[in-house]
């Protein structure tokens, strides 16, 4: 694993100078930055009480020595790269006070942090039970097309939030009912995989005339 050296930082605590510097102690910070849970990511400024102290590296970790007050609050916050925002605009952590003067620091202190990626990926798996060679629309424009087996996969990239509106056109095939189901999806902010399952059933000629009103299926 791969750690950066250690980086130095000077904390100034309300009190005169020659005090606040002379009760001042090393305190080891570790810091893990991830995007999701379990994912690390790389290239993360973070700054002590606005000074930086060094960008995460490839497992998405930072270790730091600060030199602060026993007591005292550091306000740490992170700068996210580009396509990715801080899940909070910053967090303050206490340093544990000594219990005397001779007392050892204490252990690393380990802070995790988060920056939320700005988009996210929908995959939406079609299975058209009797619907082969049918098109696939995504708010109303032509996204794909299910195989010979009624089968198709798309994916599109999303704020989350985004709402998609998933169509199987069967314009083309006046006797398949539903018509055109449309299938309608909310992107949490996470990846996500939707699957829509459609059977369809084809009509009698003699049936054709008559008007169905076409079906929508809304997920949240």
């Amino acid at each position: 694993m791969n750690i950066w050296p250690f980086a130095l930082v000077s904390v100034l605590i309300l009190g005169s100078c020659s005090d606040g510097r002379s009760a001042a102690r090393p305190f080891s910070i570790g810091f893990i930055v991830e995007s999701d849970p379990g994912l690390p990511l790389r290239g993360v400024n973070v700054l002590v009480d606005g000074e930086s102290i060094g960008q995460t590296d490839s497992n998405g970790s930072l270790q730091a020595e600060v030199l602060a007050i026993p007591g005292a609050s550091l306000r740490i916050q992170q700068q996210c790269p580009e396509d990715y925002r801080a899940a909070e605009d910053s967090k303050r952590i206490r340093l544990r006070k000594f219990e005397s003067v001779g007392q050892s620091a204490p252990s690393t202190i380990q802070v995790t942090l988060k920056c939320k990626p700005l988009r996210r990926l929908a995959v939406f798996i079609v299975t058209a039970e009797n619907g082969p060679d049918l098109p696939v629309l995504i708010g109303g424009d032509n996204a794909g097309r299910t195989n010979a087996l009624g089968v198709a996969q798309i994916s599109r990239w999303g704020a989350p939030g985004t709402e998609y509106a998933l169509e199987i056109d069967t314009r083309a095939n006046p006797r398949l009912l539903p018509r055109s189901p449309v299938h309608v999806f909310t992107l949490p902010d996470a990846h996500e995989i939707f699957v829509v399952n459609e059977s369809f059933e084809l009509q009698e000629r003699h049936g054709i005339g008559r008007k169905r009103r076409r079906r929508i299926t809304k997920i949240e």
